[in-house]
């Protein structure tokens, strides 16, 4: 269930590669430095997959909310 959550909040977001683009191209949400910074700290593929996806359903509850990127939260 958590996987197709994750491929919903995904796939209503503008990404390429990992990195989230917000409306006008600029690269607002960088989910690949956040799961880079996740695997040198040697956390398990479990970790990293389940941190992921809960920022790319975070990325999705803020973008719906005007927020355009982490600066813009408070």
């Amino acid at each position: 269930m958590r996987d197709v959550s994750r491929a919903t909040a995904v796939a209503s977001l503008g990404f390429v590669g990992d990195n989230v683009i917000d409306g006008d191209g600029a690269e607002a949400w960088s989910l690949e430095d956040f799961v880079n910074s996740l695997r040198a700290l040697d956390r398990s593929p479990a970790t990293v997959r389940a941190y992921r996806g809960d920022v790319a359903r975070f990325v999705v509850w803020a973008r719906k909310r005007g927020i355009s990127g982490p600066r813009a939260v408070t």
